[in-house]
């Protein structure tokens, strides 16, 4: 959606909301931040991996260098609620100025307090990973993750009509969007925040089309408390957020079939997706289970002789159990994820009907995560580590980080992305000359 349409969603939503808020008397409330944020590299960058443009323009040293302003607003009426969340940035690292509508959504509750009505611009959320994602499909910014920038810029927000459903023997949540989000990756074709090794995509990956129904996504989770613990089922149809498999062309005389990739975009293919979790306290701390099938419809695609098509990703079994402890100040976690495919063997054929020596990858994928957190100074210093490390794909991700509130108004956060790993097509190797350190100022209003 285009800055303009955007603006005039938030104006929209001002004008219906006010006049809900003025039948009440309700006043808007306004409250932000301003932020300066630095981040550098410190990896030496060897000059295969530097892109042209970023050494023309002399900004391949950052990764993160960035002024923004960000107005919120908040308005409570007798009828409804309105949110919204404007950012205006100033980005050195890309040379643009921006301003993006994060959040402007009405909020209303009817038929007797059973039904909640979300309309509008907002991020989406759920599941039990702790930064490990199975039944949460909504899209996120990972150029923001890996640069330094505040985790609330990991989720993307969108246009959507949430429903929550209350009083029946469940609760269930509808989240349905008309127009489709992919994520924010960090290989994009400009090259001046983030290098990777070799060619990467020379245009970006191709996307479904704008605003029509036939690429519109709906998720439903129903969930039920059985005393202290919660159980969820999820569905989701849509789309992949990122771009999976390959493009090929028709096959030779040997019958091997051509590949564009990497010189050529990927595709985001479709997506249907099950799965549950269970969540509650367990030994003073709070344990989770999840899982997920992930059903992409064009890994179950035949390769077609007579013309170009797509192979996409395989569908897959994806789990999760996760163990968290706060105690005296220090807050312990961990986590075990693995994604299966459903059928190895299929996907092996298909690779090997492919020109070149393409990698099928590990059938199994694995990733053990460990969170320490510690709170010192009467809570004012919040020190932490989040490290992601497969031993699988034998690559390691460290995120560190101290938080500083020098009063209620200033904050200041100092930290680091550590990447590990020997091959660049792992998920984390391919970030392994990205290394980098930021510091971010934020004043609070």
């Amino acid at each position: 959606m285009g800055l303009q349409r955007r603006l005039a969603v938030a104006m929209t939503t001002v004008a219906v909301v006010g006049a809900s808020a003025g039948v009440s008397g309700a006043e808007v409330d306004i409250s932000g931040f301003a932020e300066g944020a630095i981040g550098v590299r410190t990896s030496v960058i060897p000059d295969p991996y530097q892109s042209t443009s970023s050494v023309e323009r002399g900004r391949g040293d950052y990764t993160l260098k960035e002024t923004r302003l960000q107005l919120r607003g908040d308005s409570y009426g007798d009828f409804a609620e309105m949110h919204f969340r404007v950012d205006v940035t100033g980005d050195q690292v890309e040379g643009t100025e921006s301003a993006e509508l994060r959040e402007a959504f009405i909020k209303f509750t009817t038929f007797g307090d059973h039904l909640d009505v979300r309309i509008g611009r907002q991020p989406t959320t759920w599941g039990t990973g702790d930064l490990l994602f199975i039944n949460d499909q909504f899209a996120k910014d990972w150029e923001s993750f890996f640069s330094g920038r505040d985790l609330e810029y990991l989720k993307v927000p969108s246009d959507v009509i949430r429903l929550g459903v209350f009083g029946l023997p469940f609760n269930v949540d509808i989240v349905v969007s008309p127009e489709y989000d992919q994520d924010n990756l960090p290989f994009q074709p400009s090259g001046l925040r983030f290098v990777m090794p070799g060619p990467g995509f020379s245009s970006y990956p191709e996307t479904p089309g704008g605003a029509d129904l036939s690429n519109s996504e709906v998720s439903v989770a129903l969930s039920k408390s059985f005393g202290a613990w919660v159980v969820t089922a999820y569905g989701h149809r849509g789309y992949w957020n990122t771009p999976n498999g390959f493009r090929y062309g028709a096959p030779n005389s040997e019958g091997l079939y051509s590949v564009s990739l990497p010189l050529g975009p990927g595709a985001y293919t479709r997506l249907n997706a099950w799965g549950a979790s269970l969540r509650g306290p367990w030994m003073g701390g709070v344990a989770s289970l999840e899982g997920g099938w992930l059903d992409s419809r064009a890994g179950r695609d035949e390769l077609r002789p007579e013309g170009y098509g797509y192979v996409g990703r395989e569908p897959e079994f994806r789990g999760l159990a996760g163990f968290e402890r706060t105690n005296s100040g220090w807050t312990l976690g961990a986590q075990f994820y693995a994604e299966m495919r459903e059928d190895p063997d299929r996907w092996e054929e298909k690779i090997a009907q492919m020109q070149g020596d393409l990698d099928p990858g590990d059938d199994t994928h694995t990733i053990l995560t460990g969170k320490v957190e510690r709170t010192l100074l009467y809570e004012t210093l919040r020190l932490s580590a989040f490290v992601f490390g497969s031993p699988s794909a034998e690559d390691l991700y460290a995120r560190l980080s101290a938080t500083y509130e020098l009063t209620n108004e200033v904050r200041v956060v100092l930290g680091a992305n550590v990447f590990e790993g020997d091959s660049p097509g792992t998920l984390f190797g391919v970030q392994d000359k990205n290394d980098n350190v930021y510091l971010r100022v934020r004043y609070l209003f």
